[in-house]
This record gives C-alpha cells, sequence and structure tokens, in this order.
C-alpha cells in the first residue's frame, strides 16, 4: 500500500519538469518544495506534506505510527495539509473536518543560508486534543526572518489519537506517539535541510504546550535524546485534562465502540479488527454526540486525552504521571490574564437552563467535580465550601454566575497550574516565566473575551502567522503588534540558540523564575518584571518567618490545597520537594492566629492528603516575636513516641471532666501505593498535632445506607477522665461492628459514660468491605487488611498508650456485632498472642462461629474477581501484582458501585470478610480456622432475645436465631466464661463487670 501511495504522490503534476522549486535530498528519497517571502521581504523554502509515518489506515488504524519507507524518484511536497479526523465543539464555527490520512509535517528554512546547522523549532498546535489543525500556507512568515529552521506536524486526534482500554493493543496516546515519531524523523532527517538535530526546541500552545511539556519529561524522549528545550504556551502539563484516569477515557472509549456497532466485551484484538472496517464519518458522530454530553458534565471535561500507558505499551511515552518527574532541560511558560475566557466559548454548547441547574445546586457540582481526582470526603466538602466562597460572591444575577464558573474553572486550568509547575521546575532546570497582557488584533477572534484582555493561547499569533484565517483583518498586522512579534521572536529565537531567551548585549535581562516574580507583557506592549501575580495567588505571610521560607495564610493555603488536588500535584511528596515546600506546607513557619493570637502552622503529615494545623507555646517557632505575643492553648496536650498531641475536654454523663483525642492517625493512609496493602506504621510528626477533629468513616456503602466515607480513614480516638489516680489505668480498646462492611468509630460524645470511670477508652477505625476483606488467597492479596489495621492499632497502644496514663499490659478489647466476631479472633491469633497484645476480651451479639466470622477463601476469591473485573483490571494473564498496581488507580466510587453490584440477595451471606491467610501472608492473623483454637484469656460474651430481628430488617426473612457455640467443656475448666442473655447492656447497671461469682 505504501508504494502505490507514494507512486501515486510521484506523478502528481509531473513535478520533474517544475525546475523553479527547491529540490532536497533526504535519507528517505528527493523532495520538491517551493518558495516564499517572509514578513520582512527574505525569501524561505518550505516542504509541505512531508510524510512522518505510513498513514493510519487499514491494518495500520489504531496502531502505533509506523516509519516511513525510501521512495524513488522526486516526492512532491508542495500541497497543503489537510487535518486530521476531527469535530471540533469548542470552536464550532470552524467547522473542521479533516483526514485520516494526515501524519505530514511541514518544513521551512531561509533560502542561501550557509555554514552551521541552524536550531530547530518544532511547532505542536493545540486544540484540547481533539481538534485543530497545522495551521495556514503561510504559517512561517514571521519565524523566517531568523535564522533557523521550523518543523510543524499533524498528530491524530480524539478517539482516534487517545482512546484507550489500558492494555498493549490500546494503550492510549497514539496522537503522542505521532508526536514521538515525528520527532525521530528530525533526528534522521533534519540535516538534510540544514537543521541541527542536536538542537531541538519544542514550541507550543494550550494542549500544544502540555504535550511540549510530557514530551520534556518523558524518558522515552529523554533517552533517544530527541529534545534539547521547551516553550509551552497557555498550557501546563498539571491542567486536568493533560492526564486523565484510564478507566475514565476507557469508558468514552468503550462507548463510541459500541455506538459504532463493534462489541465492547471482545479482545482488544477483535475491537481492532472490527473498528478498522467502520467509516471513519461514524466514529467521529458518535465522538461528536460524547463531547456534547460530557460538556454539560463539567465545563473542563474532555472526552479523549492522555493517559498514563501499560508497562507493556510499544513506545510508551507516558510510562507515569510526568508532572511529578523532574527535567533538567531548559523551559520557557507562559499565561495570560484572560485564559479563562475559553470557558465562554464553551457555554454556548451546554443544553439550556444548564448554568441555572448549576447555581441552584452549586455545592453539589463542586463536590461531584473535586470528586473526581479524590475520594476524601472531608476534602471533597471542605474543598467545596472554599472554592465556593472564594469565587462565588454574587449568586443573584445567572450573568454573574456564569462569570464566576468560567473564572473558577480558568483559575483550576490555567493560573495554579502554571504557578504549580514554576514552583516545581525552578530548582530543576533554567526555568523563565510570563504573563501576556498584551492584546493583539487577533485576541478575542477565536475566543470570547473582553477588550482590555489577552485571551487564550494569544501568544501564538504573534510567531505564528493565523492572519489568512480571519477573514476580517488585514494580511498585515498593526505596528504595535509587529513590534511585540519581533521582540518575542527575538526571544525564542536567542532560546533555541543560547538556551537564554536575552539576546546577547541587551539593555534588558529576562531573568530566570527564582520564586518570586515572572516577566509580563503588558497592554503597552512593555516587556517588564511582576511580582503581583505570583504574590496574589500565593498569599505571602511576610510578617512572620523562619529563615527565608514563608508560610501561607491558612484559609488560602487550604484552596491552594483543593487546587493542587484538581491539578494531581502529590500532597505526600517528601517536604524537600519545591511543590510540597513551597506551596503545601512549608514547615516550619508560624502565623500569629487573628481572633485568638496563638501562633499555628500548617504541617503536612508524611502520609497525608491534607495539611493538618499545628501549635506551638515557644517563642523561637517564630523569629521576630515576643514571648509575650504567645498565649497558652487551649486543650490537653500529651507528648507521645510519635510526637505532641493536643486534644479537647468534654464533661461525662455523670458531670466528671474528661480528655479527648481524636482522629490520631494510627498508620499511614492506605491511598496509592498503599492500597491494598498491609498497613504501614505511623512515623513521627514535627509540632503539634490537633487532634481534635472527627474521623471520616472508611469508605463504604450498605443497603440501608447511602454511601459515605473515605479511604484515608485509619484513625483512632483516646478518652481519658482528666482528673486520675497516679497509677496506670486499664485500656478498653473499642472494635465496632457492622458485618465487616460498615460502620464507624461512633459519635464524638461516645465515651460519655465509661469516662464516669477510671479507665482508658481507644476506639478504632479500620477497612471494610472490598477495601478490607478482599483475598485473591496469596501473599499478594491475602485477605483480613481490616484485621490487620487492628492488629496495627493495638501496636500503636503498646507502644503509645502509657503516655496517656494507660497501661498497655492491660488491654481490654471490645465489640458489638462483627466487631464481637472481631474480638474473638483478635483474642485467639498466634500472633496477637505471641506479642502479647491482649489481656481480655467482651464479644456483644458476635461470635466467631458465626457463618460470616470465618468465610471460604474460594468464594471471597470469586467475589473479588468479580469487582476487579467489572473495574477493568482483569486479563487473562493478570498477576497480584498487575492487578493491585491497577488497582491501586481505580476511582473508589467505582470500586464501590462494582462492590454493591457483587453483592449477595442473600444477606446472611457477605461478599467480603475474614478468610484463612495463607501460610508467607505478612502479619497473618488468622492462619488457621480460629474457632477450633483454645484461649486462656478471660473472655465475656453476650447475645439478646431479639437477634433474630436483624434478619428482618435485613430482608431475609430467614427468622433465624443465631447460635452461639459457648466453648468446649475441656476448654470451660481453665478459661472463666462469662455468659449473659441480655435484654439491657452488659454488666450490672452501673457500668461495671459482672463479678466472678456472678454468671449466667
Amino acid at each position: 500500500m505504501w508504494t502505490a501511495y507514494v507512486l501515486a504522490i510521484l506523478l502528481q503534476g509531473c513535478l520533474s519538469q517544475n525546475l523553479g522549486n527547491p529540490i532536497l535530498e533526504t535519507p528517505l528519497g528527493k523532495m520538491q518544495g517551493w518558495e516564499r517571502m517572509s514578513r520582512d521581504g527574505r525569501v524561505y523554502q518550505a516542504w509541505t506534506r512531508v510524510p512522518f509515518a505510513q498513514p493510519p489506515l487499514g491494518e495500520l488504524r489504531f496502531m502505533p505510527p509506523k516509519a516511513v519507507e525510501k521512495w524513488n524518484g522526486i516526492l512532491n511536497t508542495t500541497a497543503d495539509l489537510d487535518p486530521c479526523l476531527q469535530t471540533v465543539t469548542v470552536v464550532p464555527y470552524l467547522n473542521l473536518k479533516g483526514s485520516e490520512d494526515c501524519l505530514y509535517l511541514n518544513v521551512y528554512r531561509p533560502k542561501g543560508v550557509r555554514g552551521k546547522p541552524l536550531p530547530v523549532l518544532f511547532s505542536i498546535f493545540g486544540g484540547a486534543f481533539n481538534g485543530q489543525s497545522l495551521g495556514p500556507r503561510e504559517y512561517a512568515d514571521y519565524i523566517m526572518d531568523e535564522d533557523v529552521i521550523m518543523v510543524g506536524i499533524n498528530f491524530r486526534m480524539n478517539f482516534f489519537g487517545f482512546m484507550t482500554l489500558g492494555d498493549k493493543t490500546f494503550p492510549g496516546n497514539f496522537g503522542m506517539k505521532d508526536m514521538v515519531a515525528a520527532l525521530r524523523w528530525v533526528k534522521n532527517n533534519i540535516a538534510s535541510f540544514g537543521g541541527d538535530p542536536n538542537s531541538v526546541t519544542l514550541i507550543g500552545y494550550s494542549s500544544g504546550g502540555m504535550n511540549v511539556e510530557q514530551l520534556l519529561r518523558s524518558p522515552l524522549v529523554e533517552k533517544e535524546e530527541l529534545v534539547s528545550r521547551g516553550f509551552s504556551d497557555s498550557g501546563s502539563e498539571n491542567h486536568q485534562i493533560c492526564l486523565s484516569k484510564v478507566d475514565k477515557i476507557k469508558k468514552n472509549s468503550l462507548q463510541v465502540i459500541r455506538a459504532v456497532g463493534c462489541d465492547g466485551n471482545r479482545s482488544s484484538e477483535e475491537i481492532r479488527t472490527c473498528l478498522q472496517s467502520v467509516d471513519g464519518a461514524d466514529i467521529i458522530k458518535a465522538v461528536y454526540d460524547l463531547r456534547r454530553s460530557n460538556t454539560a458534565e463539567f465545563l473542563d471535561k474532555r472526552p479523549f486525552t492522555p493517559v498514563i500507558e501499560p508497562e507493556d505499551a510499544e513506545d510508551n511515552v507516558i510510562p507515569e504521571d510526568l508532572s511529578l518527574r523532574k527535567t533538567s532541560k531548559p523551559w520557557i511558560t507562559s499565561t495570560t490574564n484572560g485564559e479563562y475566557f475559553i470557558y465562554n466559548t464553551v457555554t454556548g454548547l451546554v443544553p439550556p437552563g444548564w448554568f441555572e441547574d448549576v447555581r441552584s445546586n452549586l455545592t453539589g457540582y463542586l463536590q461531584a467535580w473535586i470528586g473526581q481526582h479524590t475520594n476524601n470526603l472531608t476534602t471533597i466538602e471542605e474543598g467545596a465550601q472554599l472554592l465556593k466562597k472564594q469565587y462565588f460572591q454574587n449568586m443573584e444575577s445567572i450573568d454573574n454566575f456564569t462569570v464566576d464558573l468560567t473564572k473558577m474553572h480558568g483559575a483550576a486550568g490555567f493560573d495554579y497550574p502554571f504557578l504549580f509547575n514554576i514552583e516545581k521546575q525552578k530548582n530543576n532546570g533554567p526555568t523563565w516565566a510570563y504573563r501576556m497582557e498584551y492584546r493583539g488584533e487577533l485576541s478575542g477572534l477565536l475566543f470570547k473575551c473582553p477588550g482590555d484582555t489577552a485571551c487564550h493561547a494569544d501568544t501564538c499569533y504573534f510567531y505564528i502567522n493565523f492572519r489568512s484565517q480571519f477573514k476580517c483583518v488585514s494580511p498585515i498586522e498593526t505596528l504595535p503588534d509587529k513590534a511585540v512579534s519581533k521582540r518575542f521572536i527575538k526571544y525564542l529565537v536567542n532560546f533555541a540558540y543560547h538556551n537564554n531567551p536575552t539576546p546577547p548585549g541587551s539593555d534588558f535581562i529576562w531573568e530566570q523564575y527564582k520564586g518570586n516574580e515572572i516577566m509580563r507583557m503588558t497592554k503597552n506592549g512593555d516587556f517588564m518584571a511582576d511580582a503581583d501575580f505570583v504574590s496574589n495567588l500565593k498569599k505571602i505571610l511576610t510578617f512572620c518567618k523562619l529563615g527565608q521560607r514563608a508560610i501561607w495564610r491558612s484559609v488560602d493555603m487550604k484552596t491552594l490545597g483543593v487546587m493542587a488536588i484538581l491539578l494531581r500535584v502529590s500532597l505526600s511528596q517528601n517536604l524537600d520537594d519545591p511543590v510540597a515546600d513551597t506551596l503545601q506546607c512549608p514547615a516550619p513557619g508560624w502565623e500569629k492566629g487573628s481572633r485568638d493570637g496563638r501562633y499555628h502552622s500548617w504541617t503536612r503529615i508524611p502520609y497525608s492528603d491534607r495539611c493538618l494545623r499545628t501549635s506551638s507555646r515557644d517563642s523561637k517557632d517564630c523569629l521576630n516575636t515576643n514571648a509575650s505575643q504567645l498565649k497558652n492553648l487551649d486543650g490537653p496536650i500529651v507528648d507521645t513516641p510519635l510526637g505532641r498531641v493536643q486534644g479537647w475536654e468534654r464533661t461525662s454523663r455523670d458531670g466528671r471532666l474528661y480528655q479527648a483525642w481524636t482522629k490520631i492517625p494510627y498508620t499511614q493512609p492506605p491511598v496509592g501505593e498503599l492500597r491494598f496493602m498491609p498497613p504501614k506504621p505511623m512515623t513521627p510528626w514535627i509540632g503539634t498535632l490537633e487532634a481534635t477533629a472527627d474521623p471520616a468513616p472508611c469508605l463504604q456503602k450498605m443497603s440501608l445506607y447511602d454511601a459515605k466515607g473515605t479511604e484515608n480513614c485509619l484513625y483512632l480516638n483516646v478518652y481519658r477522665p482528666k482528673n486520675r489516680s497516679g497509677q496506670a489505668l486499664p485500656v478498653l480498646f473499642h472494635i465496632h461492628g457492622g458485618a465487616f462492611q460498615s460502620g464507624d468509630i461512633g459519635p464524638r460524645e461516645m465515651a460519655d459514660y465509661l469516662m464516669d470511670q477510671d479507665v482508658i477508652l481507644v476506639a478504632i477505625q479500620y477497612r471494610l468491605n472490598f477495601f478490607g476483606y478482599m483475598t485473591l488467597g496469596d501473599k499478594i492479596f491475602p485477605g483480613n487488611f481490616g484485621l490487620k489495621d487492628q492488629l496495627t492499632a493495638l501496636r500503636w497502644v503498646k507502644k503509645n498508650i502509657a503516655s496517656f496514663g494507660g497501661d498497655p499490659n492491660s488491654v481490654t478489647i471490645f465489640g458489638e456485632s462483627a466487631g464481637g466476631q472481631n474480638s474473638q479472633h483478635l483474642l485467639r491469633s498466634p500472633l496477637i498472642e505471641k506479642e502479647d497484645l491482649v489481656s481480655r476480651a467482651v464479644s456483644d451479639s458476635g461470635s466467631i462461629n458465626h457463618l460470616t466470622s470465618l468465610m471460604n477463601v474460594d468464594e471471597v476469591k470469586a467475589n473479588t474477581l468479580k469487582v476487579v473485573r467489572a473495574v477493568c483490571c482483569l486479563t487473562s494473564n493478570s498477576s497480584s501484582e498487575e492487578i493491585r498496581k491497577c488497582l491501586q488507580t481505580v476511582d473508589g466510587a467505582d470500586i464501590m458501585a462494582a462492590y454493591e453490584a457483587v453483592k449477595p440477595v442473600d444477606k446472611s451471606i457477605l461478599p467480603f470478610a475474614p478468610v484463612i491467610e495463607p501460610k508467607d501472608a505478612e502479619d497473618n492473623i488468622i492462619p488457621e480456622d480460629l474457632s477450633l483454637r483454645v484461649s486462656s484469656k478471660p473472655w465475656i460474651t453476650s447475645t439478646a432475645n431479639g437477634e433474630f430481628l436483624l434478619y428482618t430488617l435485613l430482608g431475609s426473612g430467614s427468622g433465624g436465631v443465631w447460635l452461639i457455640c459457648s466453648s468446649s467443656q475441656s476448654e470451660s475448666a481453665k478459661i472463666p466464661v462469662r455468659l449473659r442473655v441480655r435484654g439491657g447492656g452488659l454488666g450490672d447497671g452501673r457500668g461495671m463487670p459482672p463479678s466472678e461469682t456472678s454468671g449466667e
């Protein structure tokens, strides 16, 4: 097919007779171009529609690009490029159609330049990965006044370029693989045009700027030394659409696949064979329908964008989140003062009444928007309120509300990504940043924005000649526009030559970004330093510093934290990382509270996705502050082996004052790489941890309740009487029930009754349902993660409870329902016994012999595989390690939806519950059926005379009563067992345990 294709081009126009155009010989063959005059009258040469890959048609459709083969004769490279097949809903009046046969590039060079090879500018256009094209024939008129080579490329877009099924066949990023193929073409061929293959500067605007940053940081591109430096205009790698979750794009891909008549349940190879036979127009129609529906959900949503590819993907361009990867390459980036007006264009595409609906349920919209990027319920709720307060001051007018909504999306899409990006990169490689405020003649023609602002990606109009695309403007730019254009091009060309935008001998020095100033192209066309833009985003507090490190005002820092979640900025990076250091938790550093006069700072707990407020009593923590300014903090403070914690106080039922420390982390959160892993011990923190909040429940959903909770839930509460004796108090360790599927630590006042007594109460949370009890029966997924959480909490008590006045050698575990079953598991576990973590137990309405207390491994494994398959993490040869890596990327809400689908009809049977673990399991709590094991520990157990009513409530209708299998006679001879049938509570009505002589 390639031979026939080349022959058709060679014969077109009998070009061998057209001797007036430049002919060039390359490693692939000869090609003939054309000539044109630059803006200042310089003759330049162009070779357009040069193939850099074989056409992605037929059997090459939905495949990585294949290298071009050599041809004979002279190839006609004088035609204009067709855009790649697309529909553009962002700017619908362009009405671009295109062709799938589109993998071509253009090369431009000044005529008559001799001597050293010229640096190469490699241009990538924007279009949100879904539409747009290289540009008009006059594309290089401005740049060709300079001694550089210009290369402009096409690449596949939308479904054709960025669909994925998350496997080797459909890894995603075909469009980016096209860019890599074009860069390889430059490496192998550009010397024939007089270009330097070792000096390639990427330039791109909008999503093209995002691509620039991804290519700069791609290990594949770095390994092959394809790129030297980059310039990204109005596009940041931290933008939400720059990297989407694989499962989201896979879902959209399957929707299009099914819409065009292909079976989405078939193998990927079979799906590809089917897609290769579908008319491109039908695919585009399905893409158009999908885009229309997605636009109505969120203003910044795109159906097909880059994703992280599987490890075995061919030419893996994005093997990880590249926004977290460092590069030492020189880099220039920009934004404008009117970026958000791009969303005004999108507003015309949403259904009638859409903005009114969003306004009426703004909190729900904001929570759903943030919830795309985190499962942390607290973050979602608090973040929505922060954004609502910051961006929506006047909601009475729908016009004002529409502008406010677009401004918020603009801040999240451009301002904050710009800030995070330059902060992250400034210490890794030379970085220059500027803000475009100059409004040229073309501003506002593509995107609607007011007459005093520069619109999204306006800078590109000053180095690319787009004027012929707009019939309403003169082909010759105004003198001010030309002056701005020539000045900017000088910076760009000098950057390509010297890795520095400042021209030699210039009176004006464009300084690298070091954390304070960026440059600004003013409304008058002047180029000047600007510290206000960065400081306004940062809201730096200057009156209280430690060293050179300033801190954020707490509210503004929290808003930045929400933006960080939206932009995929990792909040669990080391504190040495500039992003975490400067933007999240720049501890140490202290702020005097305006209301209470106390000094606080915000510290990133090493595992956390949020910052916790810490406090100081000591004036040395805050420079330039008198000790007299500091006040004592309310609430008890305790020093533990892990660090200082501050709690709160409350009155018990009988009026006794007690102290509480709530939401203390006892393990690192099971998120990211720690998801579906045994719990990891908590690491020490610096400063005073405020342990006064209520922990959100672990992620859960039962038919009796709505979905709620967060995966960052492994916390415990500690309660103690304020006035107590000097001796260490016994510890009551509470485990909540909920059939291993739901439940939480309980209300804030849970200790009101017990705190009338001289005891320490510890209450914990642990992982539930699929997150806590899934298993594949092997070392990777042994089961019982929820029980391992309980074990870790007991170890925490062993090491830390003495700091609260508790006796680590007197720990009574107690729990109701499934919590009672857990207490018996822990009481009889060889591991718990070996570490001497438990002294005695109380199990209330829960027996280790209940059928759900220990389930068959194969049954739970079958349910696990159903969920794994439902969230697209299972193939025929997936290893447990591969499944875990995949599950660690899946949205928690999607896992809960799949979990709900596998719950059995019979409510007495649970989908996920404790199992016997394999012998090589880490921290093996249940190595055997523990109901058959003997324990010498004292134990109280109970049942109620209405246990069967639970099944009526669940709709089972079984009417069965739980049978409690008490200990055997030989066991009871050794163990003091107390069994009561209760209608009320345990004990004698005064909160005291039964005496040794009592019992029933």
